[in-house]
């Protein structure tokens, strides 16, 4: 007979599932945690010989294996489900993009949001003139964030006015060095030699906006043979089109008519956060899928 550890009077009925300690009681049990701050579960992976291995052992190590599959599914489920959530219904301005969701009706334009937490939903920087959502009207203009595309070069436009024309959006791009950039650089002067040289930067590192400007247009003086011109016959060796991204198509596109105004071009268009234009020449737009 073994006798209580804590009252060292009684016969002991109770094991400690931790420190194997032998009780009498509850009471007894209560003193036991309060005195050697025991949390009274079983450390489920303190070792144990092959010699005292017995069949409770197995019991409880196939149970801590049950568990941690289940806590593990269950994370599956919590991390899918935050990530396939709106944004509008997560940590987000919700009056911004209520806004931006209304100025896009009123446009006739289908306004998606990509994921939550992706890369396009934290850089997008889409506004409109506007305090309140309830204020949004016809007359409310919008900004837009731009992303140019030219084989794998990229470039982000930002504060785009929506009452601009495409050729005038693409003389900007080309003439200017950033709405954001308070660095000087003339374009008129050509690249030099390690510019022009796509080993400088690897595709998708990240450079700063300058440097992606110059970047964007050396590609251009490689696929268009030659230095952009303002008003010249350049633009018309260009088609520009807005990815059709709701439909899954790398080479799905809506054409847009350079003579028109961004608003105009997009009205009837599905905008998943913001417009990616890609620069094609007109001699390639039979590959792609017009819509």
């Amino acid at each position: 007979m073994q006798i209580c550890k804590v009252c060292s009077d009684k016969e002991a009925i109770y094991c400690c599932p931790r420190c194997s300690i032998r009780t009498c009681s509850l009471q007894c049990v209560t003193i036991h945690k309060k005195n050697t701050e025991c949390s009274g579960k079983r450390n489920v992976t303190s070792y144990i010989s092959l010699q005292e291995f017995n069949e409770a052992n197995l019991k409880d190590d196939i149970n801590f294996l049950e568990s941690t599959a289940k806590r593990a599914k269950s994370d599956d489920s919590v991390r899918y489900s935050v990530l396939n959530k709106p944004a509008e219904h997560l940590n987000c301005n919700k009056m911004v993009l209520a806004k931006l969701s209304k100025a896009a009706s009123l446009r006739n334009i289908e306004y998606r949001l990509a994921p939550f937490l992706t890369a396009r939903r934290k850089s997008n920087s889409t506004f409109c003139n506007c305090n309140h959502p309830k204020k949004v009207n016809s007359s409310t203009k919008m900004f837009w964030h731009v992303r140019w595309v030219l084989n794998n070069r990229k470039v982000e436009d930002r504060k785009v006015d929506e009452d601009l024309k495409i050729k005038e959006m693409l003389e900007n791009l080309m003439n200017q060095n950033g709405t954001e950039s308070n660095e000087t650089l003339s374009f008129t002067k050509p690249l030099s030699g390690s510019l022009q040289s796509k080993t400088l930067i690897e595709k998708g590192d990240c450079v700063s906006e300058l440097t992606s400007r110059l970047l964007f247009r050396s590609e251009f003086e490689q696929a268009f043979g030659g230095q952009f011109k303002t008003g010249g016959a350049t633009l018309a060796s260009i088609c520009i089109g807005m990815l059709a991204e709701h439909l899954n198509q790398p080479k799905a596109i809506y054409l847009f008519d350079q003579s028109k105004t961004l608003r105009d071009n997009l009205d009837g268009k599905v905008v998943v956060e913001h417009p990616i234009l890609l620069l094609i020449p007109s001699s390639a737009v039979e590959e792609y899928t017009l819509i």
